[in-house]
Order: structure tokens, then sequence, then C-alpha cells
């Protein structure tokens, strides 16, 4: 009898316990965490996800040592007109020149997005500053490069024009082009999988493809011998 009071004494004291540990709520990652998990992220090259984290943990902190985290991310991923704003947003203060490298990466942005006078001031504020070597030769070639194209024009039988999202696919395709004959052309390694270069390994070739159009779409490709 003692026994089987013993018994549902130890069940009840359990089910208590077990209870509690249900009933306590889970712990949430502090804002620490977010941050350190965002900067792993972005040691770990994992640059979308990073700049979701980075997003986060700005909207919740308003900490100004976040925006050069995101200005350059933005600029990774490509995203100029984001990236402008960012980088904005902290250098016209940075007076001591504490982010002098940014100085580069917002040149270039400026540049791409077509603001050449501006990017020519930021390019040779870099350089006043900067002690990378290899920074100041892309800076020099970057200079020299809208030089050289200042008096450039478009050629008028050169059109630029979006190919849809059927081109789009895992593999190695470069160079599309629309032919005269109307069909899409492209050179490709055909091959989804990374390509390495060893003495052990057979060499790689490129082979230009060719797609009939389809609608809106491109047709079955088809390699040209």
């Amino acid at each position: 009898m003692n026994s089987a009071y013993k018994n549902i004494f130890s069940t009840a004291i359990l089910l208590f316990f077990a209870v509690a540990v249900i009933a306590q709520p889970l712990r949430e990652p502090t804002y620490e965490m977010n941050l350190e998990f965002a900067h792993q992220l972005f040691a770990e090259r994992d640059y979308y996800n990073a700049m979701e984290m980075f997003q986060e943990c700005y909207r919740e902190s308003r900490d100004p040592q976040i925006l050069p985290k995101l200005a350059i991310l933005n600029y990774i991923l490509r995203d100029y007109d984001r990236a402008r704003r960012w980088f904005e947003r902290y250098l016209p203060r940075d007076e001591q020149f504490l982010y002098v490298q940014d100085r580069f990466h917002y040149a270039r942005t400026l540049r791409i997005l077509g603001e050449k006078d501006e990017a020519r001031e930021m390019f040779l504020e870099f350089l006043a500053h900067t002690d990378n070597d290899s920074l100041k030769n892309r800076t020099e070639i970057e200079l020299l490069g809208m030089e050289l194209s200042k008096d450039w024009t478009q050629p008028e039988d050169l059109f630029v024009t979006a190919l849809g999202e059927g081109i789009n696919s895992g593999l190695t395709d470069l160079s599309p082009a629309v032919g005269p004959d109307g069909r899409l052309y492209y050179a490709t390694f055909n091959r989804r999988s990374r390509i390495t270069y060893t003495e052990d390994e057979q060499p790689h070739f490129l082979r230009i493809f060719s797609a009939p159009p389809d609608d809106d779409d491109w047709g079955q490709c088809e390699r040209m011998r």
C-alpha cells in the first residue's frame, strides 16, 4: 500500500514539473545574438540572409555602426540604388575618414548609376586618403576609363533590350545576342557543376547554341556545328 502511494506521489511530482517546463516561454534571441549572427552570415558570404539580419538589427537599434554593412551588402548584391542611399547616410559625416575603402565602392556605385562627375570626385577623394595599392590601381583604371569614354556616343545600330526570364538557367551561359534571323545566340559550357582546372581533368570548351523565337519566349536550343 505504501509503495502504491509512493508511486502516485512520484507521478504527481513528475507531472507538476512537466507542466512547469511546458509553461515556460521559449527564449527569444537577444539583439546581441542577432547582431553576432548577422556578422557570422556576412563572414560566411551568405549575403542575402546577412542583409536581412542587419536590417532587422538596424530597425531595432538605429545603430549607425550597421550602416556600412547595409551599404556594402547592397553593393555586393548589385542593388546600386539602395547601396547609394545607405552610403549617403554615413559617408558625408565621416570627417575622420574611418571608412576610406567604402568611398571606393561608393564611387563605383555612382559611376554605375551614371553619376560620372560625382563618381570622379569620390574616386579622387579616395585616392587622396587610401594606402591600399590594389584599390589605387583599380581607381586609376576607373578614372582612365571614364576619361576615355567621356566623348563616346552610343552607336545608332546598337540596341540593348531585355530577352525575358526564359534565357536564365543554372548553366554557365555567356553573351546572349539576337541575330539578324531573330534567333537567340549564346555561348555556354552546358554544365551545372562548377568547373575546376586540374592536371587530371579534361579541358572545357565553350560552345555556341541558338534558339528560335517562340511567342514571348525562346524555343528549344540547339548546338551550332
